[in-house]
């Protein structure tokens, strides 16, 4: 029999749960940032970080553990602007987001569930929000900087009724200038695990509402970066579900400008898209 957790948190700065039990639990957990302040994160400016963490909402389970139950959320709320910048020494999976699930699975059935509930994750009310990725000598491959990220962290996981949300206001700002292969960078991001077996879907939806101004600049020769608006990376597992239950969507209104460059070296495998789903194993 599973154990169901519940948690609530509401701060007015960074909140991190950090989870380890004897045996495999479902956990159902709330965490509410509102900030009336500027918000400035930085990693691995100038220390090497090694598979590190920063976030504002962080929940952070142990490999056999669910994030489920009955409605799981983060959210982050501010009228102040928000710069995250990861540095030359993020290291060997580093994380950087505002929004952070890591967990066996995300939003899957609970004991006694017959579906699983939506897991949310929600930011809002930024009217600047810039995103630096500029590894380029210190710190080694594959880290991740993102505004909501949820990941599966053990090869069996799966990431099935997850609802992202970014709602942009003056300026979305995403600048990847790393020397580091295999980095990614997005606004709404969910991984499978290395050598993944589960899946993505049955539900799992990223929503992006742009700012008035929103540029994406990708200019390095790394091999294999990524930077997206939406991104979905599904390693060596799957997508699920019936059509129009997984979706990815990128919506601007009259007067928006959104600009992507791509720059650097040739053959380098880089990808850049406002929605992308990477098999990233081929």
């Amino acid at each position: 029999m599973h154990n169901l957790r519940n948690i609530t948190q509401a701060v007015a700065a960074a909140t991190l749960l950090l989870a380890g039990t004897a045996q495999a639990a479902d956990w159902t957990i709330v965490q509410t940032t509102t900030l009336t302040a500027t918000v400035s994160l930085t990693q691995g400016a100038s220390t090497k970080v090694t598979g590190a963490i920063q976030a504002l909402n962080s929940i952070k389970l142990k490999n056999s553990d669910k994030l489920t139950g009955s409605g799981s959320a983060q959210a982050v709320s501010t009228d102040s602007n928000i710069t995250l910048t990861q540095g030359n020494k993020a290291n060997s999976g580093a994380t950087q987001s505002l929004n952070d699930i890591q967990a066996l699975d995300i939003g899957t059935a609970a004991a006694g569930q017959v579906a699983g509930i939506t897991v949310t994750q929600t930011v809002s009310g930024i009217p600047t929000t810039t995103l630096k990725q500029t590894n380029i000598t210190g710190g080694s491959a594959a880290n991740v900087q993102s505004i909501n990220n949820a990941q599966a962290n053990a090869a069996a996981g799966n990431v099935t009724n997850l609802n992202q949300t970014y709602t942009g206001k003056t300026t979305l700002d995403l600048s990847q200038t790393s020397g580091k292969s295999d980095d990614q960078q997005a606004v709404n991001r969910i991984a499978l695990a290395a050598s993944s077996t589960g899946s993505v879907g049955l539900g799992a939806v990223q929503n992006l509402t742009a700012a008035d101004d929103n540029d994406f600049t990708q200019n390095s020769s790394a091999s294999g970066l990524i930077q997206a608006g939406n991104l979905i990376d599904l390693q060596s597992g799957s997508m699920v579900g019936a059509v129009g239950t997984d979706d990815q969507v990128f919506t601007t209104v009259a007067g928006d400008t959104v600009d992507l460059i791509q720059k650097g070296g040739s053959g380098n495998n880089g990808r850049q898209a406002l929605n992308a789903i990477v098999y990233t194993t081929l």
